[in-house]
Formats: C-alpha cells, structure tokens, sequence
C-alpha cells in the first residue's frame, strides 16, 4: 500500500486518496501492533478489511472510468488507475497468498538442550518438507548434543549467530573440495563464525554436565 499512496495522487480522486492513505495507516497501525511472536502470523488477515476493498474500488473505477477533461488528463487517470490496482493485486496475491501456501512449511522449534556459545539442540515441531532440515531419522552425534543418539532422532542444531538464527549442517565432501578450491584460487581460508561452544579445555558434550540427561563420563564417549 505504501507505493500506491503515492500514484494513487496521480488520479486526483481526492476520496480514492483519502481511501487508500487511510487503508495504508491503519494497515501500519495493526502490524505494529501485531509485532509480536504470538500474533505475527495472522497480521495479513485483520489487515483484509483494510486492503481487499481498495482493490475492488479502484478496479469499478477502472471499469467506469471519469471521461472528462481532455485526452491526456483522462489517459494519466486510467494509468494512474491501473498502476495503483496492480499494486493492490501484486500485494493480494504475493503476500496473501504466499501466505497461505506457506502456512504448511511453518514450524517451531522445542528445545532440548542448551549447548555453550548459544547452540542449542531443537527439536523441529511441523513445517517438514523434503530437503529442509536434518532428514528423519537422523541422529546427530551424542559427542555434539550430549544426548544418546538410541534415545532422541530427528534433532536440528541450531545457533544464535550475533542475532540470526542459524541451522548447522556438518560438511560433507563437497563442503570440503569447495573449501579446498577456495583456498587455492582465493589464497585465503573460507571465513566462519566460531561458536566456542567446545575448546582444548572441554573437546566435546562428555565434558559438559546436563541436567534432565543420563550422565556419561567422558572416557566412556566414542564406544
């Protein structure tokens, strides 16, 4: 609604300006009130009443457009008209619809465990689809999450990098031979953000001690 507040001036309807200046506040003003984790997602469906009947005026506007004043006033106003109502479709169809069709992939995420250098061991909870996240089934390293593998599958890593929620993968060969291609094309390593989640002092999860979790000694990870 933002850019069309704009070309919308160009019709100059001043009761399609007002419509559509006062749908675009009053739009900012539930999704500012909506900002928050539990009420984020349905944002786009209170703001319907504000946004769907703009659309549908200014497409009866287009369908019974204002002939007069000269050729190049009345030409500016159908342009101006359709530019505003391919903005109001753009805005229906990208957002709310995507919206819709995304509904399914949404998920969230339960968390199992806390690892230092906040990495944390999840669990995902909906929004599974082929090639998104770690497979079912399967199992991460006890030696990473402090967990029996036998006894919790399907976990994610997850780390709060400075801010942005991240996924881990452990690299694979082809991980590898880019990283290696890198260093020998680029003369430099690939860049990384280092967790410090494990260091020479504490080498992996059997130096941690986990509450909730059966306790193993160090000595006895790797069997």
């Amino acid at each position: 609604l933002g850019p069309a507040c704009f070309i919308v001036c160009m019709t100059l309807d001043l009761a399609l300006v007002a419509m559509v200046v006062g749908s675009f506040l009053a739009s900012v003003f539930v999704t500012s009130r909506m900002n928050r984790a539990s009420l984020y997602r349905f944002e786009r469906f209170l703001t319907i009443p504000f946004r769907w009947p703009i659309a549908i005026f200014v497409a009866l506007a287009i369908m019974n457009p204002d002939r007069s004043g000269s050729t190049t006033t009345v030409l500016i106003n159908l342009v101006a008209h359709g530019a505003t109502i391919a903005l109001l479709l753009t805005d229906v169809f990208v957002g709310d619809l995507l919206m819709l069709l995304g509904r399914p992939l949404e998920c969230s995420y339960e968390i199992v465990k806390q690892l230092p250098g906040r990495v944390y061991v999840v669990r995902r909870v909906g929004g599974v689809m082929p090639g998104m996240g770690n497979p079912p089934g399967q199992r991460i390293s006890e030696l990473i999450t402090g967990i029996d593998p036998k006894s919790a599958v399907s976990l994610t890593l997850l780390c709060d990098a400075q801010g942005l929620i991240v996924e881990l993968f452990p690299m694979d060969a082809q991980d590898w031979d880019f990283a290696i291609w890198w260093y020998r094309h680029k003369k430099k390593a690939v860049q990384y953000y280092m967790t410090g989640t494990y260091n020479h002092n504490c080498r992996n999860a059997g130096y941690l001690t986990f509450q909730g979790t059966t306790s193993v000694r160090p000595s006895e990870w790797g069997r």
